[in-house]
């Protein structure tokens, strides 16, 4: 059963969600709550337990799409695709509140692929000597490097995490089956690569 990338379309706004932007010499900066989970060195953090603390009562998603990428690497999706993967019973993610943008949620994955370190394909760089985490990594991951479920009624993630400059990237594959769903509905903001 072949999987695709949700891969999310250009948004007009950045839309933070665990930044802000700040001033003209500092253009995005972490937001306070988070500080303490920040590192030293790279100044990334672990979105999923910043994610777990709780979005700032100020944050808003300024978008007509169904499936938004923010400014921070976050996925926010709306609530009618919210409610549509749960009138499918599609598994395999979380959905964390926005308490400014009700109609908005962040999509956060409960279910990895696990992906082989060494036959994936992606190139890691930089990786930081604190954390451990890698400044970016380049590639989706091979689909002859993960082990998929055999449930097809999922949207999940590689166990790899994908790094860009400010952190961590959501990316999430669907098996076509979820595809066709989300085609049909007529879902905004996203196209979809095959997993090669």
């Amino acid at each position: 059963m072949p999987h695709f990338w949700l891969v999310p379309k250009d948004q007009r706004h950045n839309n933070f969600v665990l930044r802000h932007e700040a001033t003209k010499s500092n253009p995005v900066a972490l937001r306070e709550r988070y500080a303490a989970l920040q590192c030293a060195k790279c100044k990334k953090i672990d979105e999923s337990i910043a994610i777990q603390r709780g979005i700032d009562e100020d944050v808003r998603i300024v978008a007509r799409q169904d499936y938004v990428l923010c400014g921070d690497g976050l996925i926010a999706v709306s609530q009618r695709l919210r409610d549509l993967l749960a009138e499918n019973n599609i598994n395999g993610v979380r959905f964390a509140p926005i308490p400014a943008s009700s109609n908005y949620f962040i999509l956060v994955p409960a279910l990895t692929a696990p992906t082989d370190v060494e036959t994936c394909g992606m190139e890691f760089r930089r990786r930081c000597s604190v954390c451990g985490r890698f400044r970016e990594t380049l590639f989706f991951p091979l689909a002859a490097s993960m082990e998929f479920p055999s449930d097809q009624r999922l949207l999940l993630a590689s166990s790899i995490r994908f790094e860009f400059a400010l952190g961590e990237t959501f990316c999430f594959m669907a098996s076509d089956y979820v595809v066709d769903i989300l085609k049909a509905s007529k879902i905004t903001g996203l196209e979809y690569q095959v997993v090669d």
